[in-house]
C-alpha cells in the first residue's frame, strides 16, 4: 500500500444508518436517490475527514463522528458525488470556547463560540453544542450546518467585503448569485426590523446572513417560507434535494 493510497471506504453499517434516523431530522425523510447518495456522502466523509477530540474524556465515538458527517451531508446530499475536499480538520471541543480556543470558562475566560471555520480548511465544533443541535431540529440554529455553510462561503468577497456578492457560496454564479444576493438583503433587512425568524447573528457579516440562512432553510421551513418565501424557494434550488427525494 502506498504512501499517499486512497481510505477504504466503508459503507455506513445498519446502526449507523439507526443511529441517523433517530438523531438527524433530515435524513429520516430521505428516501430514493437522495437517500443513498447522503449516505454515500457520509461514508466518504467518515472515511476521508480527519476528525480530532480536544480535551476530551475519552476517544471521539462513533455517534460524534456520524453527527459531523451529517451536518456536512445534510447540505451536499443534493450534489451527486460532492466531497469535502476544502476540509482539512475538525477539531471537537468538549464545550463551548473563547477567542484564544479555552472552553468552558477557564480560568477568566468567557465561552463566545460553539463553532468556528477557518479559511484554511480546519473547523472547530463544541460537542455538547452540536448534539443539542441535533437534538431540538425546529429552532433555527445548528452549529454543524453553520460551520459547513461557511466552508462552501470560503471565497474572496466574503472575506474582503469588496463585492455585493460577499458570503455568497463560491459555487454560485451570474444572474443565480445576483438573485440570491437580492433575497439575503432582503432577509437582512427584515431581520434589522425584527420581521425575520433568523437569527440575529446574521447581522454580523454578509458570511454570517448566509450561514444562518442555511439554518433556517434545514430546520424553519415553514417560517422561511412565510417570511423570506424568495430566499427559501432559491436555497431550494440551490441545495437541489427536493426533485431527488
Amino acid at each position: 500500500m502506498g504512501l499517499f493510497s486512497k481510505p477504504v471506504v466503508v459503507p455506513l453499517s445498519e446502526s449507523d444508518r439507526a443511529f441517523l434516523k433517530d438523531w438527524s431530522q433530515p435524513y429520516s425523510e430521505m428516501s430514493g436517490a437522495l437517500k443513498s447518495e447522503f449516505e454515500d456522502q457520509a461514508a466518504h466523509f467518515l472515511a476521508e475527514q480527519r476528525m480530532t477530540g480536544v480535551s476530551l474524556d475519552g476517544p471521539l465515538e462513533r455517534e460524534d463522528q456520524l453527527l459531523v458527517a451529517a451536518s456536512a451531508c445534510t447540505l451536499s446530499a443534493g450534489w451527486p458525488g460532492w466531497r469535502w475536499g476544502d476540509v482539512s480538520e475538525i477539531l471537537l471541543y468538549p464545550d463551548d470556547f473563547d477567542r484564544d480556543y479555552r472552553v468552558g470558562g477557564e480560568g477568566e475566560s468567557t465561552p463566545e463560540h460553539s463553532g468556528e471555520a477557518h479559511p484554511w480548511g480546519t473547523i472547530l465544533i463544541s460537542l455538547p453544542s452540536l448534539e443539542d443541535s441535533f437534538d431540538d431540529p425546529h429552532d433555527g440554529y445548528h452549529v454543524g450546518y453553520h460551520e459547513f455553510a461557511h466552508v462552501l462561503d470560503k471565497d474572496e468577497p466574503s472575506v474582503g467585503g469588496s463585492s455585493s456578492y460577499g458570503g455568497l457560496p463560491s459555487n454560485v454564479h451570474g444572474s443565480f448569485a445576483d438573485a440570491m444576493s437580492k433575497a439575503l438583503e432582503k432577509a437582512r433587512v427584515a431581520l434589522v426590523r425584527g420581521e425575520s425568524p433568523l437569527d440575529e447573528y446574521g447581522l454580523e457579516s454578509p458570511a454570517e446572513l448566509w450561514a444562518v440562512a442555511v439554518e433556517g432553510f434545514f430546520e424553519m421551513p415553514g417560517p422561511m417560507q412565510t417570511a423570506h418565501p424568495d430566499l427559501r424557494e432559491l436555497l431550494d434550488l440551490y441545495f437541489n434535494q427536493r426533485a431527488r427525494n
